[in-house]
């Protein structure tokens, strides 16, 4: 399927050999969360900005759009996002040193409910690989829409983000969601399936059994997805040995082939919800 559509071809993600950058990873969920800000072309709302923040553990993401890359923006979103939406606040902070993220009002923020804030060299970007995949992966998703739809990607962001929560990670072998609750989330599918009954008897019983069973099931879950992290850090740290930066991938186009022509200049359209590639071509010689 991914391979016929048109639209996945033109903004589906490139894959590139890189060195591995592994960081410790935490055994709680949001202990430790990457916050970025992507500037996007402006909606038709006004909306020129997106906030995103993951956990390292589960790869949870929580997003919202704004207008201005503001300190106001950021402390808000943190508190209401991070600290009270996910019951309990966080270890560790890490964003990139802009001048926004260590205004004083963040670190007010930080240093009132105990967070330590770390930041990194916006020219060291790889440091906050997972902020910047999840930044591109998000960027592609808006990118598939219409071009109708394309100037009110803002009412499109919480669906987005929500697909991607129930995404299974590589690393992980689950998804974001599971790992952070427990359970899939509830479709339309699960309205077939029989609930329990608060008036059986047996209701408090069963309710404690499944509780009890959800609860050991999680930790389980969360063990088993912090060491497959730990494996998959591991074995890109051995392919460093066999990692070669002047081996590049040259693709072998026919004369006649149809291809696209892909935008090389580096201008102000990185910021915009547009499309990478031109127009159709026709490969005439080579």
């Amino acid at each position: 399927m991914v391979k016929s559509c048109e639209r996945c071809q033109e903004h589906g993600p490139k894959k590139i050999n890189e060195r591995a950058h592994p960081v410790p990873v935490p055994v709680k969920p949001f202990t430790e969360i990457g916050l970025d800000i992507k500037h996007v072309t402006p909606s038709q709302s006004g909306h020129r900005y997106i906030i995103a923040a993951i956990d390292y553990l589960t790869k949870y993401v929580d997003v919202r759009a704004i207008t201005v890359q503001k300190s106001a923006e950021i402390a808000l979103f943190l508190y209401e996002e991070i600290i009270t939406r996910h019951d309990g606040c966080i270890s560790i902070l890490f964003t990139d040193n802009g001048r926004p993220m260590i205004s004083e009002l963040v670190n007010s923020v930080c240093r009132k409910f105990g967070i330590r804030h770390k930041t990194i060299s916006p020219y060291h970007s790889q440091s906050q690989g997972l902020v910047e995949r999840f930044n591109r992966t998000l960027d592609s998703c808006l990118k598939k829409r219409t071009d109708l739809e394309k100037h009110n990607w803002d009412q499109y962001l919480p669906a987005t983000a929500f697909a991607y929560r129930l995404i299974k990670q590589e690393t992980t072998g689950r998804s974001p969601f599971y790992l952070l609750n427990g359970y899939e989330p509830q479709t339309h599918f699960d309205n077939t399936v029989r609930p329990l009954d608060v008036k059986e008897p047996s209701f408090d019983l069963q309710l404690r059994i499944r509780t009890t069973i959800q609860i050991q099931h999680l930790d389980n879950v969360r063990k088993e997805a912090l060491n497959k992290i730990k494996k998959s850090q591991d074995l890109q740290v051995k392919r460093l040995k066999i990692f070669n930066p002047k081996k590049e991938w040259k693709p072998s186009f026919n004369i006649g082939d149809i291809v696209r022509l892909y935008r090389v200049r580096r201008t102000k359209e990185n910021v915009q919800v547009i499309d990478r590639f031109d127009q159709k071509w026709w490969y005439c010689s080579k």
